[in-house]
């Protein structure tokens, strides 16, 4: 006899999924086969019950492939997984800095990852607990081969101005002549960038986050695997109370998807899969950190007028709406007679 708790494959699998992020935006990623499902469930063997007679009969030989194609498929498979993981984690956190983290050869070996690893694993983790960090590093090397880190900071750490400032005429940070210059250079659009006193394993830098805030999530995600390899074994480093977006799946149809001018299509020949993926941009796009510093902002005035807050200001971004209105919408962007492609699965 079936027990009560378990349910058909085709209620529990889909062939969409849905990411939903703070600022509004989703996006659905859309295969030509349910492959989608839920985290909790797996799938169920009876080990009494004996083998199917097809099952028993010996599968045609197949072209095996190159073991060097193989690896290779694999490893650009993981990168396309880090990415995205990335990408998420970044999307939805209120991060404030770009970060650059290098390391002095007098503290440590610059070349040897596994003893950088050690050290900066300890920093790191001392920072997240007395501080509050939250922060994703990606490992790049130098053309000597030396190992410093990108990536994204909270506000939890302490900063002093360098005297430097980017500006686009300057293709590196650099200190104005005078007070005239580097006001002039703000006006600009420059950025003041910004040193991390409380690293001890060597020198940064660390600007402020402004403008395009998905276009700084790509740019660091791009370091990623850029010369093929996965430094030191991992191919990026997080913590702290990081956000990741609400995810839920649904049926769609792929072929009606992929006719949409918005959508990607992509193919992994390694795993035979072909996929549709569609972004739907927020109607009204804005930037975590500038949210989150908009809130200081705010509460700072009202401290300062002596204001009490009878409602707490939220102390992260709000989060994106259920997943029945996000299914909604994304049949709402698309092209009326493709709606019907979409339908949401309650079950």
């Amino acid at each position: 006899m079936e027990h009560t708790w378990r349910k058909e494959r085709k209620n529990l699998v889909h062939n969409a999924r849905v990411k939903a992020y703070p600022d509004g935006s989703q996006q659905l990623l859309c295969c030509d086969l349910p492959i989608f499902h839920a985290t909790g469930w797996e799938p169920s063997r009876d080990k009494k019950r004996p083998p199917k007679a097809a099952d028993m009969q010996k599968k045609p030989a197949q072209n095996k492939e190159d073991p060097k194609d193989q690896n290779q498929g694999n490893l650009e498979r993981t990168m396309r997984r880090a990415r995205a993981q990335v990408r998420d984690l970044a999307l939805c956190t209120p991060f404030r800095y770009f970060v650059t983290l290098t390391l002095d050869r007098a503290k440590v070996n610059r070349y040897d990852m596994a003893a950088i690893t050690r050290k900066l694993n300890r920093w790191l983790d001392n920072q997240v607990r007395r501080k509050g960090l939250v922060y994703v590093l990606v490992p790049e090397r130098h053309k000597d081969g030396a190992i410093h880190f990108h990536g994204f900071f909270n506000e939890a750490l302490d900063v002093v101005d360098s005297g430097t400032i980017t500006h686009k005429s300057l293709r590196k940070p650099r200190k104005p002549r005078n007070a005239a210059q580097r006001t002039q250079w703000l006006q600009d659009g420059g950025q003041v960038v910004y040193n991390l006193p409380g690293w001890t394993l060597g020198f940064t830098t660390a600007i402020q986050l402004h403008g395009d805030y998905r276009k700084a999530v790509s740019y660091v995600c791009k370091y990623i695997g850029k010369d093929g390899t996965k430094i030191g074994g991992r191919w990026y480093y997080s913590g702290g109370k990081l956000g990741r977006p609400q995810v839920d799946y649904l049926d769609a149809d792929f072929r009606e998807l992929e006719k949409d001018a918005r959508a990607y299509r992509f193919d992994l020949k390694q795993a035979r899969r072909s996929f549709v993926l569609l972004e739907i941009k927020a109607s009204v796009p804005y930037n975590c950190s500038e949210y989150m510093q908009l809130c200081k902002n705010f509460m700072a005035k009202c401290e300062k007028a002596g204001v009490t807050l009878h409602k707490k200001v939220p102390d992260r971004p709000p989060s994106p709406p259920p997943i029945e209105e996000m299914c909604e919408q994304l049949m709402l962007a698309l092209p009326g007679e493709k709606r019907r492609c979409l339908s949401y699965d309650e079950a």
